[in-house]
């Protein structure tokens, strides 16, 4: 058949490509060629048309099978090169046209003759290429205008309804034959005849018809013996533009149904009350034409149309001038496959328009079903506009929070991906749905992932989880909640997770915890307070410093540890300081919980929030007790130089005097010459003896560091040997027997030549000196049974010059004292004991860090 009217279809392809419509969206086009071809990649880049190319027969049959093709192009230089494509092509139910692009100047009749729809020189010249794709485009339009109108004739004619067509101007085009059978004339005969001679009142309201009213009236014909009445519906078919192209007429004759009509119309009848007490808009429309056959209530209320109206109108017609194509395909592919299909709101939702021009969005269930041995599309249209604004609120809502929202089903698929920034996700939101988590993520994340979906479908509760996941080359963390998702009509367990990215959080954590870390090791002491001073943070190096838990001083101030050193103007200025939000240095006399002084060098600094108030302050002290000893222990250094250099300017300058003098008087001659070259030799070794204990002062008077234990026993017999103590007597307790105690060895023997020398120069050489051990205190004494020390002067004789005896420096004691300094210890002058009248000297040797600096404290 496809051969026999191939010129006539010729001559109808060319007429139509003059007066169709450009299409409203670009065709999908099968490109056959033997040979690589740049066409196909000009057809998609310059006008938009998918292009699947192809170089084998099988491949366009299996082609056609699976997708929806709109047109089939064949290159080559005859019909010989589609390898019998052309025939087979021929031999299917259902075929887009065939257009030929011969790549020479050859026969078009052969191509015809093959079976080709149309043909065009294949010259490569860019003005022939682009006609080839308008080619396309009105080949493509005129399939489809006469596909549509063969099935819309064939469909009316099985339905036996009268049936007519007639153009914008009132001119008869067609006529079915049971509008032929009713009429009583030969239907070619009323092709061209004006549709008001078929005896209606129709050309009053011609005019509005066109405008696009419906219209409904009555139809008498008389013929036969018999008149015969016909309900028409007429209705105006426009195109894209809105212009009037046909007129259509319908009708239903009033005559008295049969047997068989009667048992149709109650099955019929029923299908209506079935279809009319379902909640959702049903249209029901053939299969082959598109049009709609029936309409429930719902489907009025919907569209906004009366049903009566509804029928009769093509399918496309329901939905908006600009989606009318794409539901054309989707009609067709219903009817193709013969499959149940499910549309409904997603990112490209469908709408039907009203009959005020409303736009509402719909989800359809349709499947294609039989009613009388004719095949049917029925369609469930469900008003979502609810739903959309639910969906729209709640995506509103989702992209107003920072977390990532991914609806999994019960093995881990991904569903839905509902908000998140897509540099949150491993990939976009639609390569995910549908991807199964174990395939997208890390095993450690996606197995976390999986386990909490489990827990929480059996146990219905909503789990919590932390998890990691790399991300643009750096590990983000997340936390997570994944919460039961169960929706009506729902076949599988759902879930919903809400995952946030906590990042930043956990990195200010590790900061914390590292800044804690540090405060807590660190070797200064920490305190933080709030703006008005109380105490909210210390560490422990501030507990080991001041003696007070951190339980004790939370909530009190920095007062505790005022030690009355500095006055209010001070702490007055120090306050002024850091609430002006600078930092205060200098250094505090605090006090200790147990009562003892010590020095810190302090810094405070505020600290602030992000807008820059004020919100604390923190306070590092660094104890500087020790540094401030040696400064004392320097400065009393330096003035213990300038006393030796006073005493050294006057004590030696009296023997030295003499002993000028009196070696002067010995150069004279003088007879007493012996006499006082005897004097002067005295005073020049008093001077030397003097000279020697001025040197052993000065060095004495370092501070002891490092100590061993020493034997006391020992060091008091090295120290007798150094002393003139021929007629003297020592008594040496039992406790002093083995007994050792720290100390530095050479200082403690010079400790005890001077005590020792003491008591034989102020008692007399036939002294007994008697040793022992301290009772209640660790320590030693030294005493004598000479005549004692005076109580006003035991004030005075640790002072350097001072000196009872009339030979004497003054320098031994003032040495003694500097020694137990020195080692940190003390000592004390009193009576000797058991009434023997003698000077007694306790030497308490527990350490005493204030022994050194109590004077400055």
């Amino acid at each position: 058949m496809r051969r026999a009217d191939t010129m006539d279809n010729l001559s109808s392809n060319r007429r139509d490509r003059r007066s169709g419509a450009p299409l409203q969206s670009p065709p999908t086009v099968l490109y056959l060629c033997r040979a690589s071809s740049d066409v196909p990649p000009m057809l998609d880049a310059e006008h938009g048309m998918e292009v699947h190319a192809v170089s084998e027969r099988a491949a366009v049959t299996a082609t056609l099978d699976e997708q929806s093709i709109d047109c089939v192009i064949v290159e080559g230089t005859c019909p010989e090169d589609a390898d019998g494509l052309l025939a087979a092509l021929d031999e299917r139910r259902s075929t887009p046209p065939v257009l030929a692009y011969d790549q020479s100047d050859g026969d078009p009749r052969r191509w015809f003759r093959a079976g080709a729809d149309d043909y065009l020189s294949g010259r490569t010249d860019t003005e022939r290429r682009t006609l080839l794709a308008r080619r396309i485009e009105r080949c493509v339009a005129s399939r489809r205008i006469r596909t549509d109108c063969r099935r819309f004739r064939t469909a009316v004619d099985g339905m036996g309804l009268p049936f007519l067509i007639a153009d914008p101007d009132g001119r008869i085009e067609h006529v079915n034959r049971a509008f032929e059978t009713i009429l009583g004339e030969d239907r070619r005969a009323l092709v061209g005849r004006p549709v008001s001679a078929l005896g209606t009142a129709i050309d009053d309201d011609w005019g509005s018809i066109t405008d696009g009213d419906p219209w409904e009236g009555e139809l008498v014909v008389d013929g036969a013996g018999e008149t015969r009445r016909i309900d028409l519906r007429v209705r105006s078919v426009r195109d894209d533009d809105g212009r009037t192209e046909r007129i259509v007429a319908t009708g239903t004759e009033r005559s008295a149904p049969g047997a068989e009509d009667r048992k149709c119309d109650g099955r019929r009848r029923k299908y209506r009350e079935l279809i009319d007490a379902a909640p959702d808009a049903i249209i029901v429309a053939d299969t082959d034409t598109g049009i709609i056959v029936e309409a429930n209530e719902a489907a009025t209320s919907l569209i906004g149309r009366p049903r009566g109206e509804i029928i009769g109108m093509h399918q496309s017609a329901l939905h908006p001038d600009g989606d009318r194509e794409r539901y054309r395909h989707l009609f067709d592919r219903h009817q193709r496959h013969d499959e149940s299909v499910r549309r409904r709101f997603d990112d490209d939702p469908i709408h039907v328009e009203t009959a005020g021009g409303d736009r509402i969005p719909v989800e359809i269930n349709a499947r294609v079903v039989e009613l009388d041995g004719q095949t049917f599309l029925q369609g469930h249209f469900r008003d979502i506009s609810e739903h959309r604004d639910r969906e729209r609120k709640l995506r509103t809502i989702l992209d107003a929070v920072p977390d990532v929202a991914i609806v999994y089903d019960e093995s881990g698929t991904y569903e839905d991906v509902l908000s998140g920034a897509e540099d949150l996700l491993v990939d976009s939101p639609d390569a995910l749905e549908g991807s199964a988590v174990d395939d997208v993520l890390p095993p450690e994340p996606a197995n976390q992932i999986c386990e909490a979906i489990r827990e929480t479908i059996e146990a219905g509760e909503t789990q919590n989880l932390e998890y990691r996941l790399p991300l643009d080359g750096d590990t983000h963390h997340f936390s997570a909640r994944i919460s039961p998702l169960r929706t009506e009509g729902s076949e599988s367990e759902r879930v919903l997770c809400l995952a946030r990215d906590i990042t930043a959080r956990k990195r200010r954590e590790q900061d914390l915890r590292s800044f804690r870390q540090a405060v807590e090791q660190a070797g200064h002491a920490i305190m933080i307070t709030d703006t008005d001073g109380s105490i909210e943070y210390v560490n422990p190096e501030f507990e080991s410093v001041t003696g007070y838990t951190k339980a004790e001083v939370t909530g009190e101030t920095p007062a505790i540890l005022n030690s009355g050193e500095h006055d209010e103007r001070y702490y007055q200025d120090l306050w002024e300081t850091i609430l002006g939000g600078e930092i205060w240095e200098g250094e505090l006399v605090n006090q200790r919980k147990e009562g003892e002084r010590y020095h810190v060098e302090q810094t405070i600094a505020p600290i602030t929030d992000e807008t820059g108030d004020i919100e604390r302050f923190v306070a590092i002290n660094t104890d500087i007790t020790e540094r401030k000893q040696y400064e004392y222990q320097l400065e009393r250094e330096r003035d213990r130089l300038e006393e030796f250099a006073r005493t050294v300017a006057h004590d030696l300058r009296n023997p030295l005097s003499i002993a000028l003098g009196h070696v002067d008087m010995a150069r004279q001659g003088d007879e007493s010459v012996d006499a006082s070259l005897d004097r002067a030799l005295s005073a020049l070794e008093r001077m030397e003896a003097m000279i020697e204990e001025v040197l052993e002062l000065s060095k004495q008077g370092e501070i002891v560091h490092e100590t061993d234990p020493v034997s006391f026993e020992r060091i008091v017999d090295l120290a007798w040997e150094h002393v003139d103590t021929d007629t003297a007597t020592r008594r040496i307790a039992d406790d002093l027997h083995g007994w050792t105690l720290p100390a530095d060895e050479s200082r403690l023997r010079q400790l005890l030549e001077n005590l020792l020398g003491n008591a034989v120069k102020h008692a007399g050489p036939g002294v007994t000196i008697r040793l022992g051990r301290l009772s209640g205190r660790e320590g030693f004494f030294i005493e004598d049974d000479g005549p004692g020390i005076e109580p006003s002067a035991r004030n005075r004789i640790f002072e350097s010059g001072f000196t009872s005896a009339a030979d004497g420096t003054g320098f031994g004691l003032a040495i003694v004292k500097q020694i137990v300094d020195a080692h940190g210890w003390s000592i004390d002058v009193t009576d000797a004991e058991d009434n023997t009248g003698g000077g007694r000297f306790e030497i308490t040797t527990t350490y005493h860090e204030h022994a050194v600096d109590k004077e400055w404290r």
